[in-house]
């Protein structure tokens, strides 16, 4: 509930949403656990335990086969009459979004705007095109609001449950799909053709690259806007200090390349380190992340197992070696593979500004002022930067998974979203 009452965003979508959707699911057909209660004053639900799990099969084959049903099922709850949800209409109706905006982003971009920081350039060109792009109009179902890899369970290929409803709402079923894109680039499953396919055989709806794409923006856009304060001011203590960092880079890629591919630009490899810099301020949040972590297991070890307790035991405690000894990797390869050149920002500019803080000023105001006429030019800049920023960061992409659970994917340099189908 703290984190809620800090966050428009979650206290607009969180467990009561899911509650109320999961109410209204019953005796739908849809796989989901029956909801037994929910307290408003803690934000807990009681469910159901259902059988399966997260983790996909290793087998080529038999992950496309699960994915293959998550389509379907996912085009199932597409169909379903979206008068059966009056509830989570209303909730959506005091929800104020605004154009461009679709579905929760609209509260966590009043977050966002809420807490004003450093302005993060990208966040406005990205905004900027999800207003010139308007949302496709000629649908309205339930969405689930965050669909994609590691929001079902399966079990022996047959899809057991659909969870974590929080973000659900009503609008076009193509949010989905662009949400899942963007979540495959987080959690790769190299079956995403075989989830869409299936979801356009059973839905018979045509999948529009055009609205896909509005939709991938969207969800790289909600993730930006989300983790910007933790990654700006991270705090050792936060269970999720590393891989908000991973989320970040991958957002900031995943953004660029939905609108590289809008204007036609040909995928792009990892550029080399010459010709192009990093953020200044994106080396000193990691390395200071990095010496209060150290500090954090230095005072662990003193005390023994009682930083352990306070951590649940769950999982390795926030300032456990492992995890700080990726984020030791990533910030010698941030510095080592971004450098402190900035020729690229240079010639964006046409101009040379010295004192990092004037030249983030005037990249910000060059996509306020001139956003939608150098969109080629910036979204090359940005992709550019965003690729080179994800390579670097690659030790903390297994950082949000779990013991016991999926083993780290080793990514291959490019485009960190799967191309449709």
């Amino acid at each position: 509930m703290a984190v809620q009452a800090r966050s428009m965003a979650l206290s607009r979508y969180g467990t009561h949403r899911e509650a109320v959707v999961l109410a209204a699911l019953v005796g739908s057909g849809i796989a989901v656990p029956a909801v037994h209660g929910y307290h408003p004053g803690h934000g807990t639900l009681l469910l159901d335990r259902v059988p399966g799990r997260a983790e996909l099969p290793t087998e080529p084959a038999a992950r496309a086969a699960v994915l293959r049903a998550y389509g379907r099922e996912l085009a199932a709850l597409h169909a379903l009459d979206a008068a059966r949800f009056s509830r989570v209409a209303e909730l959506d109706a005091v929800r104020g979004d605004r154009p461009g905006e679709p579905g929760p982003l609209a509260a966590v971009l009043a977050d966002y705007d809420r807490h004003p920081g450093r302005p993060d350039p990208l966040v406005d060109l990205a905004r900027g095109w999800l207003a010139r792009d308007p949302a496709p109009g000629g649908g309205h179902c339930l969405l689930h609001g965050d669909a994609g890899p590691q929001q079902f369970l399966a079990e022996d290929g047959r899809l057991t449950g659909l969870l974590d409803w929080e973000l659900a709402h009503l609008g076009h079923p193509m949010s989905d799909l662009g949400y899942a894109r963007f979540r495959e680039g987080l959690y790769p499953t190299g079956a995403f053709g075989a989830f869409v396919t299936a979801y356009a055989t059973t839905s018979g709806r045509p999948v529009h690259r055009s609205s896909v794409d509005h939709f991938t923006v969207a969800a790289g856009l909600l993730m930006l806007a989300g983790v910007s304060a933790d990654v700006r001011h991270p705090r050792a203590h936060h269970p999720e200090s590393l891989q908000r960092f991973w989320w970040d880079a991958l957002a900031r890629a995943a953004i660029c390349q939905v609108l590289g591919e809008s204007l036609g630009h040909p995928p792009q490899g990892v550029p080399g380190r010459s010709g192009g810099g990093t953020d200044d301020g994106e080396l000193g949040a990691l390395a200071g992340l990095l010496t209060a972590r150290l500090e954090l297991a230095a005072s662990a070890n003193l005390a023994g197992g009682e930083a352990r307790a306070r951590s649940g035991g769950s999982g390795e405690a926030p300032g456990g070696t492992a995890h700080t000894l990726l984020l030791a990797r990533a910030v010698e390869r941030v510095a080592r593979r971004c450098g402190s050149g900035h020729a690229d920002t240079d010639a964006l500019l046409g101009r040379h500004l010295a004192d990092p803080e004037r030249r983030h000023a005037a990249v910000t105001t060059l996509v306020r002022e001139h956003g939608a006429e150098r969109l080629d030019d910036l979204v090359r800049y940005f992709g550019h930067r965003a690729l080179r920023r994800l390579a670097a960061l690659a030790p903390l992409a297994g950082t949000d998974t779990w013991p016991g659970g999926p083993a780290p994917v080793d990514r291959p340099p490019g485009p960190p979203l799967p191309p449709l189908p």
